[in-house]
């Protein structure tokens, strides 16, 4: 905080409020990317379209040939179904919700209570989304052969022989990076506060 002066824009995500009202009270700007929708949303839709991506170029089968379980429903586990589902993969969700457990079981896709089931037989891939232990070892104990993704921030899956941190698109899978995007919703508050005659 002592480095911030007035007209300061300090950017980050997940800025916590003790620190976001220092910086207020110096006469700074704040954007913490983790408080704009819009930036999380296009961020989830990134991170499912790249592992799609990586999917293609990595996984040796078509999507069609696969049967993918997802553990969560959140935003990034939405938008990954509803783009493997397009591409002909058998999909199999792994949720604590048991309303997400009603409502997808009615629509013909394959649902199990996270809290009870540690079944993986029958997947080829495994894809975490959730930032949360819903799954715990053993994971390929029954299913060795069995890809498991990690798509989550912090360290919810250890332990897994060869597991795949994916936790942001990579490029080479998708032409845009969620870095980018973070830059570019920066330049954006830029812009306004610079309209709204701030003396940034």
């Amino acid at each position: 905080i002592d480095q911030v002066e007035s007209g300061t824009l300090v950017a980050g995500y997940g800025i916590p409020e003790n620190l976001a009202s220092g910086i207020a009270a110096a006469g700074g700007y704040i954007y913490d990317g983790s408080l704009d929708e819009e930036f999380i949303l296009k961020n989830a839709e990134l991170t499912a379209i790249g592992t799609v991506g990586w999917l293609l170029t990595n996984a040796g089968a078509s999507p069609s040939e696969l049967t993918i379980g997802i553990v969560g429903y959140g935003r990034i586990g939405k938008r990954l179904i509803r783009h493997l589902l397009f591409l002909g993969a058998r999909v199999r969700l792994y949720t604590s919700s048991l309303k997400t457990q009603s409502e997808l079981s009615e629509m013909g896709i394959e649902v199990r209570d996270s809290r009870s089931s540690l079944d993986y037989l029958g997947l080829d891939i495994l894809i975490n989304t959730a930032p949360a232990s819903l799954i715990a070892p053993p994971i390929k104990e029954k299913n060795p052969n069995l890809t498991v993704i990690d798509l989550a921030s912090g360290n919810y899956l250890s332990g897994i022989e060869g597991l795949i941190k994916l936790p942001s698109v990579p490029e080479k899978y998708f032409p845009k990076s969620a870095g980018r995007l973070y830059a570019g919703r920066i330049l954006e508050r830029i812009a306004v506060l610079r309209e709204e005659g701030s003396d940034l």
